[in-house]
């Protein structure tokens, strides 16, 4: 079997500037939730999806750069779908 990454999404930091360590990526689909937003983003051919303050990304299409929290990281077996229990 493989190896899954499970983030959640407030394990997704998200900056407006280019840093060491952060990727950049494009907003696609903001969604408002009161005091902060749900952000999926396209990285490559593939979607994260983000929690920021209500209002920090400004629309689809918006260039921001991100990376992930190692320590909110969690891995799954790709075929039980079972956690390994393994943390980074």
């Amino acid at each position: 079997g493989g190896l899954t990454l499970g983030i959640r999404p407030e394990g997704v930091l998200v900056r407006h500037d280019a840093a060491p360590g952060y990727i950049p990526v494009e907003a696609n689909i903001i969604e408002p939730l009161g005091s902060f937003d749900i952000v999926d983003l396209k990285v490559g051919s593939t979607m994260l999806r983000a929690r920021t303050k209500a209002g920090y990304v400004s629309g689809p299409g918006e260039k921001v750069h991100v990376r992930i929290d190692p320590e909110q990281a969690h891995f799954f077996d790709t075929t039980s779908c079972k956690s390994l229990g393994v943390r980074l």
